[in-house]
């Protein structure tokens, strides 16, 4: 919907529930979306978006919403890249997948999101994307 679109800075859509593949792929400028009725974010929506400062995507109750594809596996909705500016807020039933600097515990500051699936011939792999900060709603 956005993809490439240089001069979105702020974007709020509270009623959308359903993110598409690429949807703000290289909004490089974009720095908050609030999003928090999305219950889908599919793979690559948010690839390139490194100004990011904020983005609330708490509607988002499962891990594998966070990049699914059509073909029933999973590509992460933020690539591998990292957000070390960002503040993300994500849904508490995530917090499980949340992880402090270190990327194994849960002690300090969450940071660190995982996102585990398999591939279309099963194999599987994780994505471990950083933020500057997690929070819950």
């Amino acid at each position: 919907a956005f993809q490439s679109y240089k001069q979105l800075r702020n974007i709020e859509l509270p009623a959308v529930t359903d993110i598409e593949e690429y949807a703000f792929y290289k909004c490089e400028s974009l720095t908050t979306a609030s999003i928090p009725s999305a219950k889908t974010i599919r793979k690559n929506a948010f690839i390139g978006c490194q100004a990011l400062t904020n983005l609330d995507i708490s509607g988002v109750t499962q891990i594998w919403n966070l990049g699914t594809s059509e073909q029933n596996y999973l590509l992460s909705a933020f690539g591998s890249d990292a957000y070390p500016n960002c503040d993300l807020v994500l849904n508490s039933a995530l917090e499980q997948y949340c992880y402090a600097a270190d990327g194994t515990s849960q002690n300090g500051p969450l940071v660190k999101l995982k996102i585990e699936g398999h591939d279309s011939s099963g194999s599987p792999y994780s994505y471990t994307i950083t933020f500057r900060s997690i929070t819950f709603k």
